[in-house]
Formats: structure tokens, sequence, C-alpha cells
């Protein structure tokens, strides 16, 4: 009988370690990585910090938080039909072509969003609203941003919150904290957020969530346009539309039930104000 091939220890360590980052997204500490994987601490630094080299990893300069980066993006094509942007091209497609509005795709990255795809529509005359890709946006007055706010435990919306402040973009702007908080509960419940020219002036946005297997919200798709392209008469005919995109997204994407309403793991935060990289070393080592 042929002798099993000997295990590489470091090797299953650092899958481990991949696995369970994966159900943190926007980041994890060194310290609550390695209690969840149950490895010692220096073990983990070290696998973290040559996959960091590698760049399959990327850190928060401010909290030290950890997460898998972008470069593993590069084995996209692999897994190409699993993609959220492959599995939402032709459902928001459809429905630009529908509403003769811009569709536009959103993650979170830590405290903004980021357009990751975005489908252009050309019938609404000389005036278009368009997003470039990678553009990062603020969470809180835009419609896919509430969204994905809207997704989280309230202890990390205020962690967001303290971040970044709640600037004031135009008149509309909500800035008082517990006015979002709100406001964030009544999107939960109706399933979708509307920006009502609070980024931009005279423009008025849709969004609704995008659901992973586990019913988590990880992306949110949006309509956008002028205001005049958006009449209240025409809002809730807009609305079911653009609840039922998301819907059929989330579905090929795995999700079992979209109006379950499920939060992410929050992430442990530590932020080291005015500290050195010495002194982060060593509180986190």
């Amino acid at each position: 009988m042929a002798e099993s091939p000997k295990k590489i220890a470091v090797l299953e360590k650092t899958i481990q370690i991949l696995e369970y980052m994966i159900e943190y997204p926007y980041g994890i500490s060194l310290k609550n990585l390695a209690k969840g994987v149950g490895l010692n601490k220096s073990a983990v630094y070290r696998i973290l910090s040559t996959m960091k080299d590698q760049g399959y990893i990327g850190q928060n300069p401010i909290s030290g938080e950890y997460k898998i980066d972008y470069k593993f993006m590069s084995f996209n094509s692999v897994f190409e039909n699993t993609d959220i942007r492959h599995i939402s091209m032709g459902h928001m497609e459809a429905l630009s072509n529908q509403t003769k509005l811009s569709c536009h795709l959103v993650i979170q990255d830590r405290t903004a969003g980021v357009y990751i795809s975005e489908v252009e529509s050309a019938s609404i005359g000389s005036i278009r609203v368009q997003a470039q890709i990678g553009s990062r946006i603020p969470l809180h007055c835009t419609s896919t941003g509430k969204v994905l706010l809207a997704g989280l435990p309230d202890s990390d919306i205020d962690y967001i919150l303290s971040v970044e402040g709640l600037k004031a973009y135009t008149k509309k702007t909500v800035t008082n904290p517990l006015a979002l908080h709100e406001e964030l509960r009544k999107i939960r419940q109706q399933g979708y957020a509307v920006e009502d020219c609070e980024y931009e002036e005279n423009v008025k946005g849709i969004a609704v969530p995008i659901k992973n297997s586990k019913c988590i919200t990880y992306a949110a798709v949006s309509i956008t346009g002028p205001d005049f392209s958006m009449p209240e008469e025409s809002m809730q005919k807009l609305t079911d539309m653009i609840r039922e995109c998301g819907k059929r997204i989330s579905r090929d994407a795995g999700c079992p039930d979209y109006d379950v309403l499920n939060f992410r793991k929050s992430y442990g935060k530590l932020i080291l104000k005015g500290k050195s990289s010495q002194d982060y070393d060593a509180v986190n080592h």
C-alpha cells in the first residue's frame, strides 16, 4: 500500500488562517485571529507577514487589522461564474434598460463604499450619473452606503461614524447620528434605502442589499439618476423593480431567503491614536 504523503504543518496552518479570515472580510486583529484559529500569536504573525509581503494579505495602517487582499482576485478567472460582478451584470443591464436609469454595484471597504460595477444609461438625455469604478463614496448619505450600513450591527456603525463623521455634502445630508440610526432601522424593515439629493445636488437613488448564502448583506445595487427622472409618483414602481433585481442577484449568489436579515460578525477594532509602529507591535505581539 502506498505511503500517505506527509502533511506540511505550516501550509495547514495557512489554510486554517485563510478560511477563518473569510468570515472577516473587513479585517480582524492579530489577537482575535490567533484566538479564533487556536494558534500561537507569533506563528500567526509570521504567516500573515509572509503573505502580506507577497500581496495576499492587507493590513489597515490605523487599526492594524488584517484582511485577505485583492491579489487573490487574480484567481477570479478560475471561478468567474461565482464572481458577484459577473452574476450581477445581466440583471443590472436589464434593470437599467427597464428604468432608463444608471445602475451601480457597491461593496464596503472598511469605512467607505467602493464602486465595483456600473451600467450607465444614455436614455436620460444630456444628463448622466456616472461613477468611476474603484472610487470611494461615503456610507451615511448614499443609497448603497445606507444599505451596507443597515447590514451591520449598531456597534460597527458607531465605529464607522466615529472614524468618518457625518459630513454634510448637501443641505439634505443627515448629520445627526440618532436620526441616521433611526433611518437605518427603517431600511432594515423595508428592505431598501433612498438617497434624496443627500450626496450630490439634484441626484436621487434607490438601493437594495445583495445577500450571500448566509443571508448577510455583502454588496448593494442601486438605480440612480437626476431627481426629475425619479418623481415621487414613480418611486414605488422603481422600488419594486430594484428589489426584484436584488432578489435575483442574491438568489444567483446562493442566498436561500432574501427577506431574512442576518448581521455579519462584528470585528474587533483597535485604534492606537498617536502611537508609533513599535507601540503597536508591542500591543499586538
